[in-house]
């Protein structure tokens, strides 16, 4: 899980025009996860400059094959477009934290016939996060996280987090146009009825939840979503 939640996050989460997810889940906890997402060119050629995405893959491949929960996966890379699936077993198995500790960015609950997914971020769970995602550690990336907006004002952040990108952006218009309409787009679809939901939108048995880059970015307030159903 670490390697494709680094995919996710450490390369798609920043200045990606569109980053779309998609999770299924059997009343069992099994099921399939997928995530797409097509980067801007001059963040897709930042990205290729900073990191070998061949060896990237090849981790990512060895991940997945490490992973006991994962039962089947498949990678693509095309331009400027990355994505992944995969097919597990258990969700809770997927989402656990290497080292042991209880984790409480994804967690799944069920009493009396009734499941709830909750999924939650704020400032003091992104260690937990940069378990599963090593690379967020990284003082530059870090930089740009939770950490970085320490005590900015949403202006102050926006120019802090564009600089990097300085040679590769058109402009830096370009750069804060291209965070301004950056969202990650995830639909949760369930086995069961929906009793009940929060920060998203109801299809069905299918919820969608869009959350701003810049949100998630700042976490400068808790974000936390959950869907509850029938088993």
């Amino acid at each position: 899980m670490k390697n494709f939640i680094l995919i996710i996050l450490a390369a798609g989460l920043f200045f990606s025009c569109s980053v779309k997810g998609n999770l299924t889940l059997d009343e069992r906890g099994a099921g399939d996860l997928s995530m797409d997402f097509v980067l801007v060119p001059f963040f897709g050629d930042f990205f290729t400059d900073l990191i070998d995405t061949d060896i990237l893959l090849d981790e990512t491949r060895l991940g997945f094959e490490a992973n006991s929960a994962i039962t089947n996966h498949s990678l693509v890379q095309e331009d400027y477009r990355y994505g992944g699936t995969l097919s597990f077993d258990d969700f809770d198995a997927l989402t656990a934290i290497d080292n042991g500790e209880e984790q409480t960015l994804f967690v799944r609950e069920s009493s009396g016939g009734i499941t709830t997914l909750t999924i939650t971020f704020t400032r003091e769970n992104w260690d937990e996060l940069s378990v599963l995602v090593p690379a967020l550690s990284d003082p530059t990336i870090a930089m740009m996280g939770p950490d970085g907006s320490m005590g900015l004002t949403e202006e102050e952040y926006r120019e802090m987090v564009i600089y990097p990108f300085e040679g590769y952006a058109p402009s830096t218009e370009e750069a804060v146009k291209a965070l301004d309409a950056s969202f990650l787009e995830f639909t949760v679809n369930l086995p069961g009825p929906v009793t009940a939901q929060k920060g998203g939108t109801l299809k069905g048995n299918s919820v969608t939840y869009r959350i701003p880059l810049i949100r998630m970015l700042m976490l400068d307030e808790e974000l936390s979503y959950s869907v509850s159903y029938k088993e």
